[in-house]
């Protein structure tokens, strides 16, 4: 049974012959079956690119996620002055002064796609740090953008009008609505995203100097009636449109790049003073 076995198991010298003429012509024609597979190439590459890229869209269909919402907080406790740090991502962000009576330095309710780092540290000086956590495959996930009408991407954030605040705010993609009257405010660091702007600034209970870079839409800065401001500008694309209480003291308008320092009547001898220091992206400024 087994030298059967052995037997049929052995090829056959007609097999050996086919095959070695098989490898012969394969040796034989190699150049043309490489120009073959080319040509092949050359006709079928759009074919093989929609099918790659339908194989992609498949990909991030299966790995689609629903917005996430949460809440995050601080409290004041024994803070005299605080450092926050807020960078936004894709939604409309809102940054008000919290209620006189709030306990909490900082309260954001937010709803947004992948993770949020949210960091503080320190006592009677605090430092709070609210990022989001970039996910590649999350962030430029077509299909979480196509049902987020229902669920509307949001950063609420509110901050406490009890302590010196030094904010650092980066814009993402979205309007934004930034109220921080009330807020006893120490600086203001502000670079815009995408989306238009609206920065209604505080009555100074010590002078404080507002760094702007503008991003891509129209940016209205709102300044307290009565205040002794300064406004240095260097405009990107776009217009500045000032109040007529500002006057203008420095530079002169070109087409494009238009630079120049406005200022109210008073402010050389306020002692309480704003200076806002923007530098334009696209886009309009308005200051009223």
């Amino acid at each position: 049974m087994n030298e059967t076995r052995q037997r049929e198991a052995q090829p056959s010298f007609w097999t050996m012959v086919v095959f070695g003429i098989g490898v012969l012509w394969l040796f034989r024609n190699f150049d043309k079956i490489v120009k073959a597979i080319f040509y092949l190439l050359r006709r079928l590459w759009p074919l093989a690119m929609v099918g790659a890229w339908l194989g992609y869209l498949y990909l991030l269909f299966q790995r689609r996620e629903p917005p996430k919402q949460a809440t995050f907080s601080e409290p004041v406790g024994s803070a005299r002055s605080a450092r926050l740090e807020l960078n936004t991502s894709v939604g409309e962000t809102t940054i008000r002064a919290l209620g006189a009576d709030s306990e909490s330095l900082i309260e954001a309710d937010l709803v947004y796609f992948g993770s949020i780092a949210f960091e503080a540290s320190g006592e009677e000086e605090k430092t709070v740090r609210l990022n989001p956590v970039f996910d590649t495959w999350q962030s430029l996930n077509v299909f979480n953008w196509l049902g987020t009408k229902r669920a509307r991407l949001r950063w609420d954030i509110g901050l406490s009008p009890r302590v010196d605040t030094m904010l650092d705010v980066k814009g993402g993609v979205g309007r934004f609505d930034l109220d921080l009257r009330g807020l006893r405010l120490r600086g203001l660091n502000f670079s815009a995203g995408i989306g238009e702007t609206t920065l209604q600034l505080p009555a100074p209970e010590q002078s404080y100097t507002a760094t702007i870079k503008g991003g891509i839409g129209a940016m209205r800065i709102e300044v307290p009636q009565g205040a002794a401001v300064r406004l240095e500008a260097t405009m990107g694309l776009g217009d500045v449109n000032v109040a007529p209480r500002l006057m203008r003291v420095e530079g002169e308008g070109v087409p494009m790049g238009k630079k120049g320092v406005w200022e109210t009547a008073d402010f050389a001898s306020a002692g309480q003073q704003i200076v806002i220091r923007y530098e334009g992206g696209i886009g309009e400024l308005q200051v009223r």
